[in-house]
């Protein structure tokens, strides 16, 4: 198995579902199946397939049923965090630390599964994390996400979330936006030690921070655009769509 830089992962399992309802009343979103797949399963097979070491799985809405859908797999590489309260994607990052450590990890949600082309998202953005080449010398990289083309999306109807600005850095807030956050993301966990005594926040709290009021740039944070097949599955709706594709 090919050893890689970023070893940890962490998956946001915890949302209430409730675009999703009302299957999402009996069954938690990560666990709605695909294909007669549970998303959460595509997640996990994702980073195993690509040697990560460790999983992180927060969850909260029904979570004992993620619980035992884990436990059944008998893999202690596997850690579920269940939250007592709902934490946010920034407030559960935090709660899971003592899994995750200091280093650089990816940081996925549940509801969206990426079907790569000609390179793996998760080596596309580990090619690309601190890479001279790829960003301007005065940064650092506290966050890398993989984005998407609109047009390009199954499942997704918004607006959009990101620009990318000069050296790929992630620019927000203007009038278009022509890419759209995949869910999935490598993140520098040493960004989090400010927010440590925040119990619920989310990463967008991180974003709003350090943009700059001038140009709407996020300081720190840059972008990777991904050339495979982007599912967003959100409503029962998005289900068909998402199985519509994978058909083809």
């Amino acid at each position: 198995m090919t050893r890689h830089k970023i070893k940890n992962a962490m998956i946001f399992a915890a949302g209430l579902g409730t675009r999703m309802q009302p299957l999402t009343l009996e069954t938690p979103k990560p666990l709605a199946q695909i294909l007669n797949k549970p998303l959460l399963e595509y997640k996990i097979d994702y980073f195993k397939k690509y040697g990560i070491e460790k999983i992180v799985i927060n969850c909260f809405h029904l979570g004992e049923q993620i619980e035992e859908y884990i436990s059944k797999r008998n893999d202690d590489s596997i850690i579920v965090v269940k939250e007592e309260n709902l934490l946010d994607t920034g407030g559960g990052l935090v709660n899971a630390l003592n899994y995750l450590g200091d280093q650089p990890i990816f940081v996925t949600n549940s509801d969206t599964i990426h079907v790569d082309k000609d390179i793996s998202a998760l080596e596309s953005l580990e090619n690309s994390w601190n890479n001279p080449s790829y960003k301007d010398e005065d940064s650092n990289m506290d966050m890398l996400m993989l984005l998407a083309d609109k047009e390009s999306a199954i499942g997704y109807n918004g607006k959009g979330d990101f620009n990318i600005s000069d050296h790929n850095k992630l620019q927000w807030q203007q009038e278009k936006q022509e890419y759209i956050y995949t869910g999935l993301m490598i993140l520098d966990t040493n960004v989090l030690n400010s927010y440590k005594n925040i119990d619920k926040f989310s990463l967008r709290e991180i974003w709003i921070d350090n943009t700059s009021k001038n140009n709407g740039i996020i300081n720190n944070s840059f972008g990777v655009i991904f050339n495979g097949m982007w599912l967003h599955i959100d409503s029962v709706e998005g289900i068909k769509k998402a199985e519509l594709a994978l058909k083809r």
